[in-house]
């Protein structure tokens, strides 16, 4: 039997559809044949294991079976399909006679498995010989039902046989239930199946009907219903008195729990959506607003609710938000219909007659419309759903002002005055300015059709206007923004649910499709609705939300979408399956306490009542009224707002344990960290209280390489005692070796043990990947007092220059080293709490501090030896701010440390004298201790001693002890009386004094022993100087000359013309500050790039040519990202300047600006402008494209990715983007606006005599990889992570032959105070350490010399020279910090920029002075 192909996608040869049907069964509604053998398995099983007349595919095993099961129907089977073994297949296959261009349906019905997941289960369609297929996922009905899955095909020519499989595909393990299976030749295939990927809309020509009239009484019979609870008994019954006075009919009156959607008949319901079930249901949905905010006290509504689930069926709504609006609402309905004559009808028309609650207060400026989804961080501003065309409809529906009903059609179909309003108000909320409903962001799309559904048939429209309307929402599916969620007919249940973007794009496309599908007979409308719910499919599953990719601080938004969903759509699945409650889970364990809390900045009312409502939790109150979020206004949308029963209260079960949100299993499997399961995480927090006065932490658990620092296992957050000692990404560890790091980039931690023991919390991570090294780190938290960080080091390898930075990251404040204490490290201002304490950083170890501020760095660098473990104790605590006590932080031995907070406590790990555990913190007033063998003072008898290991806590002046088996992480701590033998404590204390006078005399020796001894001085580089202005050198530039060569500073708004020395030759003034210059060799012009959007042309002498202005190409604009315009500060002006042959071979200059590239011919003139998403267009360079053109290459920054801009000379395409890959094998690092380039070598670096592609990546991860031509990445050298751009970690990079053979080597000076040296292949040659941090770097080779030189410029004007194999050479001292440098080769000299205006040259010549 052929082997299906395991893949989705569809030969290009063939006409292939898919589609869900949810249908009773039996298949072959339409009576065509089945060729199918035993289709319903009813004939048993074969020999083969298999049903009968069917063929095994796979084979059976412990972990693969085939079983027949009891079907719904009494007699009947089905075929249970369970596949366990991930690295097999398992189904089974029929075989049949088939012709050439004839339509073939095959469909099966499945039912899912109860805790089973049916992913990676299909049906396939296959045709012989040609093998083309068709193939999709086999998704069951809900809970116990069937559905139906069918694929359709035209036979293409030839075709013999049909084959259809069903089965499963390797790595998922799934289990489904299938029956019914069919496969017939049909006249044509189902209509939704013609559709494909990326259908056309349709046209409207006609106008939905409206349903304008409502029938509750029809020729003396009751045509509708009340619908009303049982406290609305009296207003049920008046109102059925005015209808029978009227008609002499009454209407029955049901309870709210008797009628449910879909409904058959007019309803008229009575109440709130917290008051009527009915109305909730509604409410649910979006087909009202009525609840306890709106209309608000004692106000009313009543308005009618046109065919909202289809039927041609209406609601009259007689709401209010309490008793006394109920009451007003049913009166003024029943007064209406007490006006109308008698008749035995009653025919309601569209009403909506409002009157707001006391006190209720509208805005009338559209900027200050307010909405339930406001946020801490967003306000109303409209993230999630708004922009002001739904603010206008929304306020017309909620007060029946009919202006605001005209306002929103003004803007929807926008002359120029209304596109400057949305382009001012809304931004990027409404992408495209000329058709708004057409062209919305994702963000802000849903909430305009969810209104146009509830005012459309207002008379405030004419048809002609909803008809319109209607066509350009239909548009909405040309959109790329709400396109991106349709999938087709037929979709495989996504492995996880997407980001905020993917999220709020499905629930667009959801909103859209069911509008449509409602009344808009097309196959297509149906399937967009479908598409947006089955985004959230996997929910039925697990957990696994993509979210952020670790953008904790959006974590909210994250999983707001996702209780939208299941309100929009009743699903509730996530809501009983423990999913929603875990991914709320999560949102309270990254929740610190504090009001304005981080974690929920973006956290809107809206949500945070949807969780309230749906768990029906107070504590989502709680959390609500830390946002800060104001709730007494008048606001937009549905409120959610709580019923009294429900109040706020606090998150108990918080606090006291370790909360831990565990990677899901699927993201797991994806990730592949080699950790066991139980030990994958995402994020985890210990809290003593619930509000912000207590101790507080939050670790990360993964990488998930989006907008953040490169982190594993780090601190996000440490509070201690109410004051924030550490905050943010960077509190953790980096490692390198001669300023490298491995292929193999850790992106995982392992949480190996966790636990509160009486007054501590432990933490152990371990990430066994780390570059050279497995790291663990232990955290120890004493409550109130302070956190022990142990780290643990066990190098893979012997390296003479293994470097440790420990990174610490506070927002109170900025780090000031202790010079008393090198390593120590104490905040610059005291934190304000019950009592003020000043953070205090302190690490065991000899420790330079290389860099302090809010972000600060410790550093360790010396030898390692494989398998030798090392231990860098820290710790961190808060000292009262009043008293100021002495801290300290001593190593005592390789593995232990002492340190004084104030009182001396002694820091093991394995066995130091006494001491035997995994690691022990004692003081003489507390022991702590993790897999605890002894404890002894030495000279005396153990106090404690046992041959388990155990996990102790003892509070030694208390007299208690906490225990429990180390081994045992399930066991709950027992806590007993444990007084300390008597002359256990003063021995304690002599003990432990002994051990700081142990740690201070061995730390006088160490430093004494790592005095630096005096170095003989380096002959000193001749450097002549000039002081060109004040303004920092932006930019050199060099130029042939008469004389030899010209030079060009740009300093300020002047351009500085100078002799090789230094010497002024001329100046000439630009109208805005200089960014870059550039010299264009073929027309003998220097460019000008300024900040004021000009390109100025000056010719060798400083005469001005031409002026060129830059304008944002109009693409930019319409994408209406106004982040990225060049209005947003620090985007203005050029930003990248450059030349050489390109379109026709012709010499072109091109300008790179925000989003912008602009190619000029030789007259300043505008040859093509092109938009470059996203960022500024700065360092370009041009290689050799395909047959003879040209391609340039354009990198940005402050951009979205690390992304090269590819734009060939021919099809200018501005699209193509590339040279961001790392070779196969090693691990690449991404980031949203977190890395870019500085410059670009096109260079044969390999010497197989064809030039490669070499930059250096910057940023959160900094490396230096070689492509080739075509993109592919070659080799590559990581130098490992690095403060976000813009900072510079990769100060400077050049090239220059340093090896002798001919093929260019790499030299890069780092942030770390490091030159390392590579080959062309990013073989490490060696590397340097200065003394200085460098800022410029370039290679040249002196005068009278063979191989290159390395100048190195630093902070403080420091110039050190390396010779080809590092050694230094020579020094010089400038007059302030190198901001640029050139290198002139045929004067054998180099010539620095300053900050301060200075020009240095420096002679390069061999021999001493």
């Amino acid at each position: 039997m052929t082997r299906p192909l395991c893949c989705t996608s569809l030969l290009s040869a063939i006409a292939v559809y898919a589609v869900p049907v949810l249908m009773s069964l039996p298949a072959n509604a339409a009576g065509e044949t089945n060729l199918l053998r035993n289709p319903s398995f009813e004939d048993g099983m074969s020999d083969s294991g298999a049903p009968a007349g069917w063929d095994l595919y796979g084979a059976l095993d412990e972990r693969r079976a085939l079983s027949l099961v009891d079907a719904p129907d009494a007699g009947n089977k089905a075929l249970l399909l369970a596949d366990g073994h991930p690295g097999e297949e398992l189904g089974i296959v029929q075989q049949v006679a088939a012709g050439p261009n004839t339509p073939y349906l095959a469909g099966v019905s499945v039912k899912a498995v109860e805790d089973a997941s049916p992913r990676g289960a299909y049906i396939q369609l296959r045709f012989l010989p040609s093998g083309e297929y068709v193939q999709r996922p086999l998704i069951p009905g809900l809970g116990d039902h069937y559905q139906r899955v069918e694929v359709g095909a035209v036979a293409p020519e030839g075709t013999q046989e049909a084959v259809l499989y069903l089965y499963t595909h390797r790595e998922p393990v799934p289990q489904v239930i299938i029956d019914n299976v069919s496969l017939a030749a049909v006249s044509e295939l189902p209509a939704v199946m013609a559709l494909s990927s990326a259908p056309e809309v349709p046209e409207l020509e006609i106008l939905k009907p409206l349903y304008l009239e409502t029938v509750l009484v029809n020729e003396g019979t009751a045509a509708g219903v009340i619908v009303a609870p049982a406290a609305y008994a009296g207003q049920a019954a008046a109102v059925n008195a005015a209808i029978k006075a009227c008609t002499g009919t009454e209407l029955p009156v049901v309870s709210d729990d008797a009628v449910g959607l879909p409904f058959d008949q007019n309803i008229v319901a009575i109440g709130n959506r917290s008051t009527n079930r009915f109305i909730g249901l509604l409410y649910e949905r979006y087909y009202t607003i009525l609840d306890l905010r709106y209309p608000g006290p004692g106000g009313y509504v009543v308005r009618t609710l046109h065919n909202p689930v289809g039927g041609g069926h209406n609601v009259v709504f007689l709401g209010g938000s309490d008793a006394a609006g109920v009451q007003k609402a049913a009166a003024a309905f029943s007064k209406r219909i007490s006006e109308t004559p008698r008749a035995p009808a009653l025919t309601l028309p569209w009403l909506m007659e409002i009157e707001l609650g006391e006190g209720i207060v509208v805005p009338t400026d559209l900027r200050q419309f307010e909405t339930w989804e406001a946020s801490a961080g967003y306000g109303s501003i409209g993230y999630f759903g708004w922009n002001s065309i739904s603010k206008r409809m929304a306020m017309y529906y909620m007060t029946g002002d009919p202006f605001h009903a005209r306002e929103a059609i003004r803007l929807a179909f926008p002359g120029e005055q209304a596109k400057a309003e949305i382009d001012e108000i809304d931004g990027e909320r409404i992408e495209n300015k000329d058709a708004p409903l057409s062209g919305p962001y994702h963000y802000n799309a849903h909430l305009m059709i969810l209104f146009w559904d509830l005012i459309e048939e207002s008379p405030v429209f004419t048809d002609d206007e909803r008809l319109r309307v209607t066509r350009a929402f239909a548009h909405q599916l040309d959109h790329p923004g709400i396109r991106a969620a349709y999938t087709g007919p037929y979709a495989a249940t996504p492995s996880q649910v997407g980001s905020r973007h993917g999220q709020r794009t499905s629930i667009a496309m959801y909103c859209l499709g069911r509008y449509f599908a409602k009344d808009y007979d097309d196959p297509l409308w149906p399937v967009c609705e479908q598409n947006g719910a089955n985004q959230f499919s996997s929910l039925h599953e697990h957990a696994w939300v993509s979210g952020e990719n670790d953008n904790l601080f959006w974590y909210d938004t994250a999983i707001a979408p996702i209780f939208t969903y299941m309100l929009l759509t009743g699903d509730r699945v996530p809501l009983e399956n423990g999913v929603a409650a875990q991914l709320l889970r999560g949102l309270e364990i990254l929740a610190s306490g504090q009001d304005r809390d981080w974690a929920l900045q973006y956290a809107s009312l809206g949500f945070l009542h949807k969780a309230a409502y749906l768990t029906q939790d107070g504590r989502w109150l709680t959390y609500r009224n830390r946002t800060g979020v104001d709730t007494s206004v008048f606001r937009l949308g549905q409120s959610y707002w709580p019923e009294e029963r429900l109040e706020p209260v606090p998150p108990t079960d918080m606090a006291g344990a370790w909360r831990i949100n565990p990677m899901p299993e699927p993201m797991w499997q994806w990730r592949n960290n080699g950790f066991p399961l139980e030990e994958s995480f995402l994020f985890m927090s210990y809290r003593n209280r619930t509000d912000a006065t207590g101790d507080f932490i939050l670790l990360d658990g993964f990488n998930g390489a989006s907008r953040n620092p490169y982190h594993t296992f780090t601190i996000l957050a440490l509070r201690l005692d109410g004051v924030t000692l550490l905050e943010g990404y960077l509190n953790q560890l980096r490692i390198r070796a001669d300023g490298l790091t491995e292929k193999t980039i850790a992106m995982n931690a392992a949480l190996r043990h966790h636990r509160v023991l009486g007054q501590t919390a432990i933490a152990v991570g371990e990430v066994p990947d780390m570059p050279y090294t497995d790291w663990r780190r232990a955290l120890v938290h004493r409550e109130g007092r302070y956190s022990v960080i142990i780290d643990e080091l066990t190098p893979r390898t012997d390296t003479r220059n293994l470097e440790v930075q420990l990174l610490w990251e506070t927002k109170g404040g900025n780090w000031t080293a202790d010079p008393q204490r090198p390593n120590q490290m104490r905040l610059d201002r005291a934190i304000e709490a019950s009592t003020p304490r000043i953070p205090v950083v302190c690490t065991a170890s000899d420790v330079d501090i290389l860099r302090d501020g809010p972000e600060a760095t410790m550093q360790w660098f010396g030898p390692a030896r494989a398998g030798v473990k090392q231990y860098f104790v820290s710790l961190v605590t808060g000292i009262p701010a009043e008293s100021s006590p002495e801290v300290a932080c001593l190593r005592l031995a390789d593995n232990a440390a002492v340190f004084l907070a104030p009182e001396p406590t002694l820091v093991t790990a394995g066995t130091y004298e006494g001491v035997d555990a995994e690691f022990a913190v004692l003081s003489s007033e507390h022991f702590y201790g993790r897999g605890v063998h002894q404890l002894a003072v030495p000279g005396q008898s153990p106090v404690f001693k046992s041959e388990e290991p155990m996990d102790l806590d003892w509070d030694l002046a208390a007299g208690e002890m906490v225990f429990a088996f180390a081994d045992d992480a399930a066991q709950t701590p027992e806590t007993r009386p444990a007084p300390a033998p008597e002359p256990t404590l003063p021995a304690l204390r002599a003990w432990l004094t002994a051990c700081v006078e142990q740690a201070r005399a061995r730390a006088a020796q160490s430093a004494q022993a790592a005095a630096p001894a005096a170095e003989e001085a380096l002959p000193a580089l001749p450097v002549t100087a000039a002081k060109l202005g004040d303004a920092a050198i932006v930019d050199l530039v060099a130029a042939p000359d008469e004389a030899g060569t010209r030079l060009y500073a740009a300093e300020g708004q002047t351009v500085h013309a100078l002799s090789p020395d230094g010497g002024a030759l001329a100046t000439f003034q630009t109208d805005g500050l200089i960014r870059m210059l550039r010299w264009w060799p073929e027309p003998q012009l220097l460019l000008a790039g300024c900040a004021d959007e000009k390109v100025i042309a000056f010719d060798r002498d400083g005469n001005r040519k031409w002026v060129f202005v830059s304008e944002m190409d109009p693409a930019v604009y319409r994408a209406a990202k106004t982040y990225w315009f060049k209005s947003e500060p620090g985007h203005e002006g050029i930003h990248g300047l450059y030349s050489g042959a390109f379109i026709d071979d012709k010499p072109m200059a091109f300008a790179g600006s925000a989003c912008t590239l602009e190619i000029l011919d030789e007259t300043g003139q505008l040859v093509r402008r092109m938009p470059q998403f996203w960022g500024k267009v700065s360092v370009m360079k041009l290689i050799p494209g395909p047959n003879g053109s040209h391609t340039l290459l354009a990198a940005r920054r402050f951009n979205d990715g690390n992304t090269l801009g590819i734009i060939n000379s021919v099809s200018l395409d501005p699209d193509r983007r590339g040279y961001d890959s790392v070779p196969e094998g090693h691990t690449y690092v991404p980031g949203w606006s977190a890395m870019n380039r500085e410059h670009i070598f096109f260079e044969d670096f390999d010497g197989d005599g064809e030039n490669e592609l070499m930059s250096e990546v910057n940023g959160v991860w900094n490396r230096v990889t070689v492509w080739r031509p075509d993109g592919t990445a070659e080799y590559d050298a990581s130098f490992g992570p690095g403060k976000s751009i813009p900072y510079v970690n990769m100060r400077d990079i050049d090239i220059g032959v340093l090896t002798g053979d001919g093929v260019p080597d790499i030299a890069v000076a780092t942030v770390d105070r490091l030159v390392v040296a590579l080959t062309g292949a990013c073989e490490r040659l060696w590397s340097r350490r200065l003394p200085f941090v460098p800022t410029t770097l370039c290679c040249i080779t002196p005068a009278g010399g063979d191989s290159p030189w390395i100048v190195i410029g630093g902070e403080g004007g420091s110039v050190t020279v390396l010779d080809a194999a590092g050694q230094p050479v020579r020094e010089a001292r400038l007059p302030a910090t190198p901001t640029k440098i050139l290198a002139l080769f045929g004067e054998h000299a180099v010539v620095f920029g300053t900050n301060d205006g200075h020009i240095a040259t420096c002679a390069m010549v061999l021999g001493h002075d």
